[in-house]
């Protein structure tokens, strides 16, 4: 099922990162970057896509020699990151839009792809996977009741991955309840290692 949120564009987000404590805070892949270390051993190149505030990018330049975040809003604790992380880099951008004119070793997102509307999630995935040596990505299947515009069983977001050649070794490692909510899935779909 998809929501009709037609008010959500870059200035929504933009506020929500310059007044909403949450996404001034909160980073789904902080939890996951040790995991994400050990997987992608002999990667040197990172990209999130939707990084929203930075705060895995921050903590991600400590890991890889080279930090990629792509959003089309800019929050005011990333560019603190930027000043202090020299190995951190940002593009702000439609994703929708963007062809990524470099390759990277891991591409990573976390509530990120269910904000984005049903019609560009193919596009979006294509150019990740063919982008991307190694992916991951967390991602909400059910709805927030604000922004999440694509609200996907775990079995449809696993097909929109296996869509593309590159897609084909991506696979459901996980899912849990987010705070122990069983109608609020979270599933993580990767092609790295285990």
């Amino acid at each position: 099922m998809t929501s009709n949120r037609d008010n959500i564009d870059a200035s929504y987000y933009q506020n929500l990162h310059d007044t909403n404590p949450a996404f001034m805070a909160n980073n789904w892949l902080l939890t996951e970057l040790a995991q994400l270390r050990k997987s992608a051993q002999g990667v040197r190149s990172i990209l999130e896509l939707g990084c929203g505030n930075g705060r895995f990018l921050e903590a991600a330049a400590d890991q890889w020699e080279h930090v990629t975040g792509v959003d089309w809003a800019k929050s005011r604790y990333l560019e603190k990151v930027l000043l202090e992380k020299s190995n951190v880099s940002f593009i702000q951008a439609d994703i929708s839009t963007l062809k990524l004119d470099q390759d990277y070793g891991l591409i990573v997102s976390a509530d990120f792809l269910e904000h984005l509307p049903a019609h560009l999630l193919p596009g979006v995935i294509a150019e990740s996977l063919r982008a991307g040596q190694f992916s991951f990505h967390k991602i909400a299947c059910y709805d927030d009741g604000h922004s999440h515009l694509s609200i996907l069983p775990p079995d449809s977001w696993l097909r929109l991955f296996h869509a593309h050649p590159e897609g084909q070794g991506m696979r459901i490692r996980s899912e849990e309840a987010r705070k122990g909510n069983k109608n609020n899935l979270v599933i993580t779909i990767s092609n790295l290692p285990s």
